[in-house]
């Protein structure tokens, strides 16, 4: 089994990330749907840390995977907690609206940075999106951050440090001196811890003996039917409060020995419309788009009655691919989607329960 997981990942990584690396000149499909560096809320310039090279972030999780170093999160993964709360503590789950109001983006629930080249100019030689954990900090702070604008900030900036990685970490804590994740990300040194957190994230998450078998299915479309039960299992989570946390892959093939989608992306999930035709959108927060651009513009992943799922803003005229750059081939949910679902009931039913706490615990809905 070990063995099989390594030839995996290595003919994975060979035929995609190395190989973006090694051509930077490879076009973007997201690119028509970066909002420009003109539009970035922050104010001032810092001076940057050392850049860090994309592909010794690769390396290492390559390597920690080969060595099975994920093997044992693989196996909780697999047995985690959430059938368990699903099944004997369903109305736990009503924990997870306190704060459901923040899922319809909008300008105070955002970050002031987005899923682009820009952002990471000068810490990263990015060839290929940090989504994967972009969107992974982006529901932690939506979910588990409580802002008290009344409490003063601290005076050492740095200090926030330990509260960005609180929340990195699956921890509801409070954050003095902010009213809201738009000013809170506003300062150009939390803006720049965010983003080293985003990086950390990402590398954690997006190379893990869980997400290998997810990968190898990139290139295979989907049938409807389990369109349609995907559909349903996204609406039960949200009804239940939760934003889920799903990944989807291009039409788009990468050259290699193994078939496998040249692009994949991570976006959440908050809001699911059943067409008339027979057809459903799935409405997604997407971390390439600042929170105002989403509120104004929504995107969707559009499941047509006939299978194809289409997403416009991957749509790239003028490119060798650009029938295949709107076709979606897969959707599915992050292999860790729901075992960070049940730590954050579990975390914010202990951080409530205390009575200090009791004045940021209650349901906006």
């Amino acid at each position: 089994m070990k063995l099989m997981v390594m030839i995996l990942v290595s003919l994975f990584f060979k035929a995609q990330a190395f190989a973006q690396l090694k051509d930077p000149s490879l076009p973007d499909l997201r690119a028509s749907a970066h909002d420009t560096i003109e539009n970035d809320p922050s104010k001032e310039n810092l001076e940057l840390p050392a850049a860090i090279p994309q592909k010794n972030y690769v390396a290492v999780g390559v390597g920690r995977l080969l060595m099975g170093g994920e093997l044992k999160e693989w196996g909780q993964e697999t047995a985690n907690r959430y059938p368990h709360l699903l099944k004997k503590h369903a109305d736990w789950f009503e924990v997870l609206k306190i704060h459901q109001d923040r899922y319809q983006p909008q300008a105070v629930n955002g970050p002031t940075l987005v899923n682009n080249s820009y952002e990471f100019k000068g810490i990263s030689d990015k060839k290929f999106g940090y989504c994967w954990g972009f969107a992974t900090l982006l529901r932690n702070f939506l979910t588990l951050a409580f802002y008290d604008s009344t409490l003063p900030p601290f005076k050492n900036i740095t200090d926030y440090e330990a509260i960005i990685s609180n929340i990195e970490n699956e921890k509801p804590t409070v954050i003095p001196g902010f009213a809201n994740l738009r000013e809170f990300s506003l300062v150009p040194e939390i803006e720049l811890m965010l983003k080293i957190h985003v990086m950390k994230l990402w590398e954690k998450l997006s190379i893990r003996t869980s997400s290998v078998g997810l990968y190898l299915k990139t290139a295979k479309q989907m049938d409807f039917s389990d369109e349609l039960a995907l559909v349903k299992v996204l609406e039960e989570k949200l009804s239940r409060g939760e934003m889920p946390k799903i990944i989807f892959s291009s039409k788009v093939a990468a050259s290699g020995l193994v078939k496998l989608s040249k692009y994949i992306h991570a976006v959440l999930v908050n809001g699911i419309v059943r067409l008339k035709n027979g057809g459903v959108r799935i409405q997604v927060w997407d971390v390439d788009f600042y929170a105002e651009t989403l509120a104004k513009s929504p995107k969707y992943l559009e499941i047509n009655p006939d299978g194809t799922i289409i997403y416009e803003p991957w749509f790239q005229a003028g490119t060798p691919f650009e029938s295949d750059s709107r076709f979606v081939t897969r959707i599915s949910l992050t292999p860790e989607n729901d075992r960070e679902t049940a730590k954050h009931i579990i975390q914010l039913r202990k951080f409530c329960g205390q009575e200090e706490n009791t004045v940021f615990c209650k349901s906006t809905q």
